[in-house]
């Protein structure tokens, strides 16, 4: 803290301690295996015309927290 700068080295815990002792993506054999099991891609589904959704675009995702804005469903 008296203004003066000097390089050292600083060692993250977590790349010490759990380096190559597992993976968090443990499942990533079986959503590749069906991934390429699939005829449909990312790059096949809809997207939205603008940056910004419409209120038809909006409408077709039927979630919950449009339909509520619109007083669609149940709990209107």
């Amino acid at each position: 803290m008296d203004g003066k700068v000097s390089k050292k080295k600083y060692y993250l815990m977590s790349a010490k301690i759990y380096r190559k002792r597992f993976a968090t993506d443990c499942f990533a054999d079986y959503f590749n295996d069906m991934a390429l099991r699939t005829n449909i891609g990312l790059n096949d589904y809809r997207e939205y015309l603008t940056e910004c959704a419409s209120v038809d675009e909006l409408q077709a995702q039927n979630s919950y927290f449009i339909n509520a804005l619109y007083g669609l469903g149940g709990d209107g």
